[in-house]
């Protein structure tokens, strides 16, 4: 079975996009975070012809690959079912994106499908298709570049003192050669000038 293609996720959404801050996350970063999860595997029953019995599937060295304008899943699949053991490869899709309420940048595998088969009397048979993918249903998290947002005090020529407040305002993302990018333009205001709207 042909695996799936990587999907674009993200192009450039300006020719000229913001460029006062950028936070960076590096393709290995996001792997480390893949690996700790530990071994990945899966088991399941199955009928074919007269034989019942179960499979299970083991991820080796998942991967998440990051290239312009797209990133995708890659795995390979140790899959035992029944006296029946072999190996297979695996591709997969992936979703970048990127939550300027809540700060958070997103990392989801979408499906990952891959076949599954045994064999009897030396004829081989197709189980089931499954998708890695639901072994991650939460997506990976990491924080964005409003984390950066700071106060500076700032001596006037009169002696009195300004608070300046920076924050981040317009975000782009964009998926790069190993690497995620997060641009971002910021704004600097006077804390006094800042209006605080009221509870009600």
């Amino acid at each position: 079975m042909e695996a799936p293609k990587p999907v674009v996720i993200q192009q450039p959404q300006v020719s000229n996009p913001p460029n006062d801050l950028k936070v960076i996350l590096h393709e290995e970063m996001i792997n480390k975070s893949l690996a700790a999860l530990g071994n990945i595997t899966g088991k399941e029953p199955y009928k074919v012809l007269f034989v019942e019995d179960t499979f299970t599937y083991t991820l080796i060295n998942p991967k998440i690959y990051l290239h312009p304008g797209k990133a995708e899943f890659v795995t390979d699949v140790n899959v035992t079912a029944g006296p029946f053991s072999y190996s297979t490869p695996c591709k997969g899709d992936v979703l970048i994106s990127y939550d300027r309420t809540k700060n958070l940048i997103y990392v989801k595998i979408l499906k990952a499908v891959v076949g599954i088969y045994t064999k009897i009397l030396g004829t081989k048979y197709h189980i089931k298709d499954i998708d890695i993918a639901n072994n991650f249903e939460e997506p990976f998290t990491f924080e964005g570049p409003a984390a950066t947002s700071s106060e500076m005090e700032m001596e006037m020529p009169d002696g009195t003192k300004k608070t300046l407040v920076m924050t981040t305002t317009s975000c782009d993302i964009i998926v790069m050669e190993d690497q995620l990018m997060v641009p971002c333009e910021v704004e600097f205001v006077d804390k006094e000038k800042i209006v605080v709207p009221k509870k009600k």
